[in-house]
């Protein structure tokens, strides 16, 4: 790849997005047999709650969540790749954390309502319900104000409700409630709880006896957070990014990388730019790394590019797990994110 082509493609590689998890708990989303609950607050006609659990197992705070949610409505056949959320929208999500009360969710340990605007609403695919139908899912993922403290080897629990000023409708919004999306189910852990009436009482959720359902969320605390001198370039101009590498004790790949509005991803390899391959160690080592902290790591310094394509896209920082990860399947050490850029006229 040609280097002006290169800084072209970094600086319209830019969306909404956070910074990666040095630690954490990643629990994806199901995009086959998946399943959806309610979880919103009574001015959507009704509180539900929805609630997983996690183990600890290093003991660092939480400083991003991430987590997948729905618009309930008719479900359809087939696959509709460009949906776009509907135009009535949560005005913000309430995360809890709890405590583990003998298997369901105890004392609230930590609470955040989050802006929907801070939430980073991104379009994750369509997700295969039984019988044939399909679900579009979104993906969002926001920085906490206060770090959460946990514990090693404690059992915790995380709900997400969304927050409406009125009850959604289906014949004016095209849904009735936004409701979490499930991940694969955890024997190792309790499985996925609800509240309805108070959020002290709790209840197990079943799709039938015995089919219990675990929610899909990631939480951690940042181990490569990538940021650019400014938020909004012109087609013509210069860009410079940083990164900010956290501590880690697990030997893993941090890597740069970028996602691009065709759904490609190209990490960034020092030496040849940005190419399709995983490039570890920021681009610069073979092999995995136990990171040490490295402050204002400069990924690139006033890098050139021109005639740029407007838009918006995906820059992310992250670290791959290489004890468990081949290039089809990563395994991630912590939550993947980055920061939001737009490329205007």
């Amino acid at each position: 790849m040609k280097k002006a082509l290169i800084f072209a493609v970094l600086a319209a590689a830019f969306v909404p997005c956070l910074a990666a998890m040095a630690a954490g708990t990643i629990r994806p989303v199901a995009m086959t047999d998946s399943v959806e609950w309610p979880s919103q607050t009574p001015d959507a006609g009704g509180q539900s709650i929805v609630a997983d659990a996690w183990k600890c197992t290093d003991g660092r705070p939480i400083s991003v969540v991430r987590w997948w949610g729905t618009y309930h409505s008719p479900l359809e056949a087939g696959k509709h790749p460009d949906h776009t959320p509907p135009a009535f929208q949560p005005t913000a999500f309430i995360l809890k954390m709890y405590d583990d009360a003998g298997g369901v969710p105890g004392a609230i340990k930590h609470e955040a309502e989050i802006e929907a605007g801070k939430c980073n609403q991104a379009f994750a695919g369509e997700a295969a319900v039984k019988g044939g139908f399909y679900q579009a899912v979104f993906g969002y993922v926001a920085a906490l104000e206060t770090e959460w403290q946990q514990e090693k080897d404690k059992t915790y629990w995380l709900s997400v409700q969304a927050k409406f000023d009125r009850m959604p409708a289906i014949d004016t919004d095209g849904f009735v409630h936004w409701g979490r999306v499930s991940t694969e189910p955890d024997d190792k852990l309790p499985h996925g709880g609800q509240s309805s009436v108070d959020g002290t009482t709790w209840n197990a959720v079943e799709i039938m006896p015995g089919e219990p359902v675990n929610f899909a969320f990631e939480i951690g605390s940042p181990p490569v957070s990538v940021k650019a001198n400014r938020a909004t370039f012109k087609r013509s101009d210069a860009i410079s990014v940083t990164a900010d590498v956290a501590k880690t004790d697990t030997p893993c790949w941090p890597f740069v990388r970028i996602r691009q509005p065709n759904g490609e991803t190209l990490y960034l390899d020092q030496s040849r730019g940005f190419v399709a391959e995983v490039a570890p160690y920021l681009g610069i080592k073979t092999g995995p790394v136990a990171l040490p902290d490295i402050p204002g790591y400069p990924i690139l310094q006033n890098a050139q590019f021109r005639d740029m394509p407007t838009g918006t896209y995906v820059l992310e920082g992250g670290a791959v797990d290489t004890a468990t990860t081949d290039i089809n399947d990563l395994k991630y050490v912590g939550v993947v994110s980055g920061q939001a850029l737009s490329v205007e006229e």
